[in-house]
């Protein structure tokens, strides 16, 4: 059963393992203190996971602004977590739910939490649950939390400029949910190629672009049509997808054939592809100016 709002917050401890060593995080330090978000995610090492954790540790000023901090919280073991922070240069602390103590306690064995997108302010989060097949929008002052049914296993989102649309992808499904942020409701849906995960808008958001991972492409969607316009094949099962800063290409990597795809936005085109050490499993891209 899901904790009512305004209820107290289960307490727990658990291992972290940080650079002065294994230490313990006590949620009910923070009572009283400051806002916590406790972050659920499947595993470490794992290429959604990383992007996940790697996007909340760049973020991590808009939830100082809500006096907030985050803890992400996996059944990894705490060495295992303390080693991926380390690699990926994650910053908020990770703590080991070994044995889904805690998982239990806050019932979020059933959604399967998984992308997380911060909204206009950093006061609200939208979060993809894969296994309900649902978009839930969380009040980060409140608590206050609506869901809304998408579609089957959503993924990634993406929000325009103007805070008032958003999209999200629908990997079983095969289409990406066009949803009024204020409303909250779809208002539209895109049918796709096979399993888009990763999306962005294009800089002129005129269109959507997308990581097909089981059609081995990336896609292109026309946003007045609301129509996929073109599959740039890449080969391999692709799960990111990322523009560049100046917005003129979007990387797309395949992580079992160890290779990034570079695509032209204004050509719809592979124009590059790197490849990468054997083993290296590319995932995400992160363009540096």
């Amino acid at each position: 059963m899901a904790i009512p709002v305004g209820s107290k917050a289960p307490d727990f401890t658990l291992k972290s393992q940080q650079a002065s060593g294994l230490v313990d995080v006590k949620l009910s330090d923070h009572f009283g203190k400051k806002n916590t978000v406790l972050l659920f995610f499947p595993a470490a090492f794992t290429g959604v996971c990383t992007k996940e954790m790697c996007e909340i540790s760049a973020g991590l000023n808009g939830y100082s602004s809500l006096n907030a901090d985050v803890i992400g919280i996996s059944v990894d073991t705490p060495f295992s977590q303390g080693a991926w922070a380390k690699q990926e240069k994650i910053t908020i602390p990770l703590a080991s739910d070994l044995n889904k103590e805690v998982i239990r306690k806050y019932d979020v064995k059933g959604e399967a939490p998984h992308m997380v997108l911060l909204g206009p302010g950093g006061r609200m989060a939208y979060v993809s649950n894969t296994n309900t097949g649902t978009l839930a929008a969380v009040n980060l002052e409140t608590g206050e939390a609506r869901t809304l049914p998408t579609g089957a296993r959503p993924q990634g989102t993406v929000m325009s400029r103007d805070k008032k649309t958003m999209y999200a992808t629908n990997s079983e499904a095969n289409t990406i949910s066009k949803i009024d942020a204020g409303k909250f409701q779809v208002t539209g849906t895109i049918q796709t190629g096979k399993w888009p995960c990763r999306l962005a808008l294009t800089p002129d958001e005129k269109s959507l672009v997308y990581a097909l991972q089981n059609s081995e492409a990336v896609g292109f969607a026309d946003l007045g049509t609301m129509k996929e316009v073109k599959q740039v094949p890449l080969g391999g099962k692709l799960v990111s997808l990322t523009l560049s800063s100046d917005g003129r290409y979007a990387y797309s990597s395949a992580q079992e054939q160890d290779k990034i795809s570079v695509i032209s936005l204004a050509e719809r085109k592979v124009v590059r592809v790197i490849e990468t050490p054997k083993g290296s499993g590319p995932d995400p891209v992160i363009a540096l100016r």
